[in-house]
């Protein structure tokens, strides 16, 4: 279905901030997707075996983590198949943060 693109445009910025700011001890930083806006999917589902072009381009980032990305998918004809905006926190801590963030 169209609705796992956010997952998988998450995940493209995921491998972006990675490869411009590594950890020092060579893991990837970690971070969350905190929503989506103006998403639009021109098609309910993608047939098995689409190939999917991904593009985000950095729209804000501030020093605290949080950014927002214009994520777009399309496939190999160059046909936009889905597209919006999403925001991301990656947080200095990321295991303080989410202790905050889920107290039990």
């Amino acid at each position: 279905p169209a609705y796992v693109t956010i997952e998988i445009l998450a995940q493209a910025i995921a491998a972006f901030e990675s490869s411009r700011s590594p950890r020092g001890d060579g893991k990837p930083a970690i971070g969350v997707l905190l929503g989506t806006r103006a998403f639009r999917s021109r098609r309910p589902a993608f047939a098995a075996g689409t190939t999917l072009i991904l593009r985000v381009d950095e729209q804000m980032s501030d020093p605290s983590g949080f950014g927002a990305f214009q994520g777009s998918v399309q496939d190999e004809a160059g046909e936009t198949l889905a597209e919006g905006m999403l925001k991301v926190y990656r947080p200095e801590d990321f295991w303080a943060y989410l202790a905050q963030s889920n107290p039990r």
